[in-house]
């Protein structure tokens, strides 16, 4: 079995059950998701259509909704405007012109 046989295997086993778990908040505290993320799976949506509505690749984008990357304001803007959600509620300022993405609250 290929790695992506394996990863979509993976996927549809966890399905909707997943999904429902996420979206009302039970999941461990160590992988809380942030806000970009339980937007995405509200939305119904892949990491690699939102990478590709962004113009990014699915990898940056990836490492981007788990915090590991800042992005510029005017990728966070970006990312705002595909979204339809404020600045405030996604992201959280780092630096001058650095953010992050933000926890979701428990």
């Amino acid at each position: 079995m290929s790695v992506s046989e394996r990863n979509r295997k993976v996927a549809k086993s966890r399905g909707k059950k997943w999904r429902e778990n996420i979206i009302a908040g039970r999941h461990a505290a160590s992988m809380a998701p942030s806000a970009l993320r339980m937007w995405r799976i509200k939305s119904s949506m892949s990491q690699n259509l939102v990478a590709k509505k962004l113009g990014l690749s699915g990898p940056t984008y990836a490492a981007i909704e788990l915090g590991k990357r800042m992005i510029s304001e005017e990728r966070a803007r970006k990312m705002v405007t595909v979204s339809g959600k404020s600045m405030a509620l996604l992201f959280k300022k780092v630096a001058d012109d650095k953010y992050t993405v933000k926890k979701e609250a428990r």
